[in-house]
């Protein structure tokens, strides 16, 4: 269900409610030559490793434990483990977009794969996007025929990274507009959820406020941006901020 369809200079913003942007087609018109899924990812675009994991409420200390480490990304190693029950801050794969991608195309790890790693194992820092489009990457997805991999911040109740969580937010966002609209051009649509409020823990007004700003900031050569959101008060929401800031 389409709310609302809004232009900012020269990228058209429709703002969608969806119950799964992974299996929902891209708003009509279907005149777009490329649609591109945007899927929060970790460094590693490894995907999600575990059966379920916690809301990431982490301090300075786990956070940089979890950069460090290569083989557990999605949790501090040995916080959660086996025979652990399973609370409301708790999240199965099915329910964030990376780990439902690796379920459905599992083959997509073998692309990212080929991105090239740092020694710390890290392919895409933090605020940072790299699309992944072959022929491989339109054969995954029903609807999509490139997939851009966005990295948002882990999000932290420590005011010390709170400025720099934002920031790097908003870069998130910027980096995915930049990464599909210089890739495919003008005709492309982008379809996008809110960046970091699954497993990475971001409040979602956060979320909505970093993607207002990424908008008004973008400079491009434009396209169609298509905010697909799963609660149907958080776009109403996110609605009335696009509208609030690009009538000022």
């Amino acid at each position: 269900m389409i709310l609302r369809t809004l232009k900012h200079q020269n990228l058209n913003v429709v703002v969608r409610v969806v119950p799964c942007i992974l299996h929902t087609p891209p708003p009509p018109p279907t005149t777009a030559t490329a649609n591109i899924l945007v899927v929060p990812a970790n460094e590693q675009l490894s995907g999600t490793k575990l059966p379920y994991f916690p809301h990431p409420e982490y301090s300075a200390t786990q956070s940089k434990s979890l950069h460090s480490n290569t083989t557990t990304v999605d949790l501090p190693p040995g916080a959660w483990g086996g025979g652990v029950v399973l609370g409301s801050n708790s999240f199965y794969p099915v329910q964030c977009i990376d780990g439902l991608l690796s379920l459905d195309a599992p083959a997509v790890r073998t692309i990212t794969n080929r991105i090239p790693q740092n020694d710390q194992g890290v392919r895409v820092n933090i605020g940072d996007s790299v699309i992944t489009s072959c022929q491989e990457t339109s054969q995954l997805l029903a609807h999509y025929d490139a997939i851009c991999h966005t990295v948002p911040p882990l999000w932290s109740g420590n005011k010390q990274y709170k400025e720099n969580q934002h920031i790097l937010l908003q870069n998130a966002y910027a980096s995915a507009l930049e990464a599909s609209f210089n890739c495919f051009g003008v005709a492309a649509c982008v379809s996008m959820p809110l960046l970091g409020c699954g497993a990475r823990g971001a409040p979602p007004e956060t979320s909505m406020n970093s993607a207002v700003r990424a908008i008004l900031h973008y400079t491009g050569t434009g396209g169609t941006l298509d905010f697909a959101i799963q609660n149907p008060v958080h776009a109403d929401i996110f609605v009335s901020k696009l509208d609030e800031c690009l009538s000022d």
